[in-house]
């Protein structure tokens, strides 16, 4: 039986190696930055959130904006922010109380910024656990809209340079920066409002490889977990994203620089999809894996 998950807006922003929210002043202007300016993680968050709705021909009032959730994944971005942070409050020296709570320096800051700017009302959540942060924000998202919890679902992921971690980033593959989101909503309420599917999602698991398994991608073969769901129906082809250590192996349909180098890569590789059904399979180094089963329309 096939979920019937329909992605109506997609929205990707990447930069070789930085992204320059400058380019997107128009957009930045009607943010309420409110006594502070903005940091690069809030507004590359934005814009890709505000770029997808717009691709899905949707309009945020109070109608909507109680049913819509935000999933995000966000490896390693927020790292740079609590960096400065922690810079300017050594040199500051303030006088605090026990327990402090400083903003935008807990792992939820983003997604909760996100639902807090624009109103949405619904769950929001930040995965951070490495290269498949993303791929778990949209089955999260898919969840939300199968259990009820959620009329629509924006869920992506966000990797930003980190300047403080640069030389460490690029040896495990973050040479650039990239946003995604997505617009998931329920394939039948898509079609009612007028709006057509750009992919279904049809089926998704969750789930650790054993280390004999993540030998087996390494060696270019699949693993016993995709080898049975890609049986499982007509699939065309497998995309693969074997995160930054294991995608030196180029075992990859995603193996330039785009599918090695992001943790948002399962948003690009469901996005790249042009099809035919598919599995987006998407594993970490020690083995977390994502797959997703798709139809591009």
């Amino acid at each position: 039986m096939s979920l019937g998950i329909a992605v109506s807006g997609i929205s990707i922003i990447q930069g070789n190696p930085k992204i320059d929210p400058g380019l997107f002043a128009a957009e930045l202007s009607v943010i309420d930055k409110g006594p502070y300016e903005l940091n690069r993680v809030q507004k590359i968050s934005a814009i890709t959130f505000i770029k997808a709705l717009s691709d899905a021909g949707i309009i945020l009032d109070e109608g909507n904006r109680k049913g819509i959730a935000i999933f995000l994944g966000n490896s390693y971005s927020i790292e740079e922010f609590k960096n400065n942070f922690s810079r300017s409050y050594k040199n500051t020296k303030p006088g605090l109380v026990n327990p402090s709570i400083f903003a935008f320096t807990t792992a939820n800051s983003i997604a909760s910024w996100l639902a807090v700017q624009f109103g949405a009302r619904g769950i929001n959540l930040t995965f951070t656990n490495g290269c498949v942060s993303s791929s778990q924000a949209i089955i999260a998202g898919c969840d939300s809209l199968i259990s009820g919890k959620a009329d629509m679902a924006i869920a992506g992921g966000v990797s930003l340079v980190c300047e403080d971690f640069k030389d460490k980033f690029y040896k495990c593959g973050f040479k650039y920066e990239f946003a995604g989101f997505l617009v998931l909503e329920r394939k039948k309420s898509a079609i009612g409002a007028g709006r057509r599917p750009r992919i279904t999602i049809e089926d998704f698991r969750q789930g650790f490889l054993s280390q004999a398994n993540i030998e087996k991608l390494s060696n270019r073969k699949l693993p016993n977990e995709l080898e049975d769901y890609r049986h499982y129906s007509d699939i065309k082809c497998v995309l693969t994203h074997l995160g930054n250590s294991l995608g030196e192996n180029k075992f990859s349909y995603l193996n330039d620089s785009l599918g090695n180098a992001f943790s948002a890569a399962g948003v690009l590789g469901v996005s790249r999809v042009n099809k035919g059904n598919c599995v987006f399979f998407d594993v970490d180094s020690y083995g977390a894996y994502a797959a997703l089963k798709i139809n591009a329309e």
